[in-house]
């Protein structure tokens, strides 16, 4: 876990963000601009179980190659 000063130190000037809106049944994604002014809806997860969270925001760190969940 990291504060807002170790995200702006790790990451660079365009990198773009994913963002993680957590529901009951669904996870929702999004992601931002290489400004980090807007963010745009990316993809949802629906899930049962936790394991089903995970996966899905691992395949999609690995396809858009994020670093920085927020």
């Amino acid at each position: 876990m990291m504060d807002i000063n170790d995200i702006k130190n790790h990451i660079n000037n365009k990198s773009r963000l994913i963002g993680v809106d957590m529901g009951s049944k669904r996870v929702g994604l999004s992601i931002s601009d290489e400004n980090r002014k807007v963010a745009t809806p990316l993809k949802t997860i629906n899930y049962k179980i936790s394991v089903d969270i995970k996966e899905g925001l691992l395949r999609t760190i690995e396809w858009y190659k994020y670093l920085i969940l927020v």
